[in-house]
């Protein structure tokens, strides 16, 4: 019978290479995998997501505050902000609706948190609207709202906009609580909205239940031209010449998503490649080490033996490819700030349409009829090859927990942006200011980027 002592062990392991390869790999797969715990809680794409901790509310704790120190000073004075003076760059168009168990209404702090540190150069360029689509828009008293009349340009319901045989179709809908069509048709009266009653070259549409960022409409807007510039460039020079929102070929520019809708194409282990990507590296990897191995100082050829080279290609490869993805597409390949073509994307919170395209989708989606409006939206892109883009880093955060779809209320907390709460204020604040310089021909007013209001 045989038997080691503890000593023994400890010998063959230091003078065996593959074992000590395989423990030096296993205290580095040990340490990655702490760093992972440690820095990957909060994408929901990682097998370290941490549903207690990944929803911790960093940067939109300070923007709900200058949010509401915004709405005080209007409350306290009425002229403390400004209105749409010139002819708008984007019309932002609101829908609000009641909700049940919500005291505040959500539409107060999306507005203030739209206008905080907004400078008078970009609110006079911007036409804020809101629609009211309860069923009877008359019956919610903040329609006559004199503080929310003094924060945006426009209060409206359907029947401002909408013909009446629609009008009484979405009435109807209410009537049966067909949250969905009826979702999807208020969205399309808040566009229409700003295509007809507006001359803005792009068109925002806004749910309530959302939080912007600061200086989100002076990044959106140097977004904006980088989509039409970009655009610009695959045409002929007569297209080229366009005004903005004149310019086929995009649709919309996203401001909101989630990381759940981002990530790879599959959670399991398996799913994305993993196989065939670790012969791959593999492949190229053990003609270099065999190299090493021959060419190399005699030390590093005692501990290229072929049994480590074994372990390296057979183990040691595979596991950290698929760590690699299991730790999370967010984590792992962070979006770069700016904009790009994105052909997916959750929910409808935050869209930016182009003109030159939205008479086509609202026909598309008063057509369709039942079905939630971003699939829907996304579907009509696929039929008609538009493109869909996205702006990095998001400028909006949903908030809301209290759904007027029907959403459950976990389902609703878990649409939610972990990029947008690890945004830094003082980072953002300085951006603004770099961006407003950048987009707006008109100076900056006493008033300075970083003030509480406009």
């Amino acid at each position: 019978m045989i038997s080691y002592s503890s000593s023994n062990i400890v010998q063959r392991v230091v003078t065996t290479p593959a074992l000590r390869a395989l423990l030096a790999f296993s205290i580095v797969f040990l340490a990655l995998y702490q760093y992972g715990r440690t820095h990957f809680y909060r994408d929901p794409g990682s097998i370290f997501f941490s549903p207690s901790y990944g929803y911790e509310r960093k940067y939109s704790v300070q923007r709900e505050a200058e949010a509401h120190d915004f709405l005080a000073e209007v409350e306290a004075d009425e002229k403390a902000t400004t209105k749409q003076a010139s002819d708008p760059l984007v019309c932002a168009s609101f829908v609000t609706v009641g909700r049940e168990g919500v005291t505040t209404p959500y539409i107060y702090q999306a507005i203030s948190s739209a206008l905080a540190n907004m400078t008078s150069s970009e609110r006079e360029q911007l036409h804020l609207a809101v629609l009211f689509a309860d069923a009877d828009p008359h019956s919610n008293s903040e329609m006559n709202s004199t503080l929310l009349k003094s924060l945006v340009d426009t209060v409206y319901s359907t029947a401002d906009v909408a013909p009446s045989d629609l009008q009484l179709h979405i009435a109807q809908l209410a009537l049966q609580h067909e949250t969905d069509e009826k979702g999807t048709l208020d969205y399309t009266v808040a566009l229409q909205y700003c295509l007809e009653k507006t001359n803005a070259p792009w068109l925002a549409v806004f749910e309530d239940d959302i939080l912007f960022a600061d200086g989100w409409l002076a990044r959106t807007v140097h977004g904006l031209r980088t989509v039409e510039r970009t655009v610009h460039e695959t045409h002929t020079p007569e297209v080229s010449q366009k005004p903005p929102g004149e310019t086929r070929g995009w649709l919309l520019l996203r401001l909101f998503n989630q990381e759940r809708s981002t990530g790879w194409v599959s959670r399991a282990v398996g799913g994305n490649h993993e196989l065939p990507i670790s012969l791959g590296i593999a492949a190229g990897a053990l003609p270099l080490l065999i190299l090493l191995r021959r060419k190399g100082h005699y030390t590093l050829r005692t501990h290229l033996d072929n049994p480590t080279l074994a372990l390296i290609i057979i183990l040691f490869i595979p596991v950290l490819v698929v760590l690699f993805f299991q730790a999370g597409k967010a984590s792992m390949l962070p979006p770069t700030p700016g904009v790009r073509p994105e052909d997916f994307g959750c929910c409808s919170q935050a869209l930016v349409f182009n003109r030159a395209e939205a008479s086509g989708l609202i026909d598309y989606l008063r057509a369709q009829g039942r079905g939630r409006c971003d699939l829907m939206t996304t579907m009509y892109a696929r039929e008609t090859g538009i493109k869909r883009w996205s702006q990095y880093p998001m400028m909006v955060q949903h908030v809301g927990s209290h759904s007027a779809t029907g959403t459950s209320e976990i389902e609703a907390q878990a649409v939610w942006s972990m990029a947008f709460e690890d945004l830094q204020a003082e980072s953002v604040a300085s951006e603004h200011r770099t961006f407003v310089e950048e987009e707006y021909v008109t100076e900056m007013r006493p008033r300075e980027v970083g003030s509480r209001g406009i």
